[in-house]
């Protein structure tokens, strides 16, 4: 019997003011199923000039990124030139085959954890 592999994505933004909700978005679509996830856990160099792809561990099209950084960085879906900063997470649902990252702390190296699905 073959294994049956769901990915589910999990996100809410929570804003109260004194106790008392101002905003309460959640996002949790249906579970979708996938063929083959991979993960890594990366140390970002100090002052890296230029954006560097990572190994989506053998993933040519992932439908799914999350994304944890210890301290911000920049993070590319498949542009080295369309970068956005990222504070702590980033959860990605769209079609990509390329994850490029840079790290521009001068004085600190960034730890990123990150999984993927097709």
């Amino acid at each position: 019997m073959a294994d049956v592999l769901r990915v589910s994505e999990l996100a809410r933004l929570k804003l109260t003011r004194d106790g008392v909700v101002a905003y309460d978005q959640a996002y949790a679509p249906a579970a979708e199923s996938y063929t083959e996830h991979a993960g890594d856990r990366v140390v970002l160099a100090t002052n890296m000039a230029t954006p560097e792809a990572v190994d989506l561990g053998g993933i040519t099209t992932a439908e799914h990124l999350m994304l944890e950084t210890e301290r911000t960085i920049l993070v590319g879906v498949n542009s080295q030139t369309n970068l956005i900063t990222v504070k702590k997470a980033l959860m990605v649902v769209s079609s990509f085959s390329t994850l490029y990252l840079q790290n521009e702390s001068t004085t600190n190296t960034a730890t990123v954890e990150f999984m993927v699905t097709d």
